[in-house]
């Protein structure tokens, strides 16, 4: 091979192990245009589809926000292996089981997730107070790959909650868990997010975004700036609203400021009616509930509700940045 050949190939090899050429390399063709204007999550494999001028601090939150799941769902196969068992999408409607009709987004991945949770501190996971005590399990990475949902996990991705430092569902507000984890989580699976601890945050108008596991769904992000903080009428000091695409699954997800992508400003904790019922050829499936105008709509009919970051007391202690 001509030596020059040669000098181009370690040098370009060099380029990509670095991540230089990534953004230049990678197939625009390939991101997703959602279906719906009003739809706006990405599978987290697409987050270089994303036009944000912090880009890389949406890939940061992505990898510290992780699924939260029950002792049943975690399988060890060995080789330092584990399984997540997957479902079928279905979602509980009226105490029944129905699937996506087929014309919804993501209506034919699978579903693992129990809740979700995020990165504080190298050993320390946030996650909603009512995600607990059914769930034992952190894992990093449940992600979509190649049109696929991943199921194998190393163990450098799989985490057992050891301790409970502390835990909130007092049905007033207050709905958070802080947990310990067995074993650090080293850098190259994810870094500690940032968080804000003033009491006043966020204020009223603050453009925001989220990721987490809807339904159980593989990992999705979702920054719009038509996604702003509103005032939370019965608990201001506790908790805010947003008008933002979150599901059941999403409780206890990081809510991002949108300049700051990997700072918290609250947790997802609650959520207004995500389905609704439609007849397709004699079936019965379930449709995403769609607001045009959330202007016209009451805030109990029609945002998500978090808590505050700043809510939880001795934070600070736990998480040192």
């Amino acid at each position: 091979m001509p030596v020059n050949i040669m000098f181009f190939l370690v040098v370009f090899s060099a380029w990509l192990s670095r991540g230089v050429l990534a953004d230049e390399l990678f197939d625009a063709a390939r991101c997703p245009k959602p279906i719906y204007f009003s739809d706006n999550r990405y599978d987290t494999d697409n987050w270089r589809c994303f036009q944000h001028p912090k880009r890389d601090a949406i890939k940061k939150a992505i990898d510290a926000t992780a699924l939260i799941a029950r002792p049943d769902q975690i399988v060890s196969i060995g080789g330092h292996k584990f399984k997540l068992q997957t479902e079928e999408y279905k979602v509980d409607v009226d105490g029944y089981r129905f699937k996506l009709c087929k014309d919804q987004r993501f209506h034919d991945q699978k579903t693992s997730a129990w809740c979700t949770g995020f990165l504080l501190a190298p050993d320390i996971v946030v996650t909603a107070g009512h995600c607990l005590p059914e769930a034992k399990y952190v894992v990093f990475g449940f992600d979509m790959r190649d049109g696929s949902a991943r199921d194998i996990f190393n163990d450098d991705e799989v985490y057992s909650i050891t301790a409970v430092l502390d835990r909130k569902h007092d049905g007033l507000g207050l709905d958070y868990s802080v947990v310990k984890l067995n074993k650090i989580v080293p850098s190259s699976i994810a870094t500690p997010l940032k968080f804000n601890s003033s009491v006043e945050e966020p204020l009223s108008n603050t453009i925001v975004g989220v990721i987490g596991h809807p339904d159980g769904l593989p990992k999705k992000f979702e920054f719009d700036r038509k996604s702003k903080v509103t005032k939370n009428n019965e608990q201001p000091n506790l908790l805010f609203n947003i008008y933002i695409d979150t599901f059941a699954g999403n409780s206890g997800s990081p809510v991002l400021y949108y300049d700051q992508p990997d700072t918290v400003a609250g947790i997802l904790i609650s959520g207004a009616k995500d389905f609704e019922f439609a007849d397709v050829s004699n079936q019965k499936c379930v449709r995403y509930r769609k607001i045009a105008d959330p202007a016209n709509c009451n805030p109990s009919t029609c945002f998500e509700t978090a808590q505050r970051i700043s809510a939880i007391p001795n934070l600070q202690t736990w998480v040192k940045h």
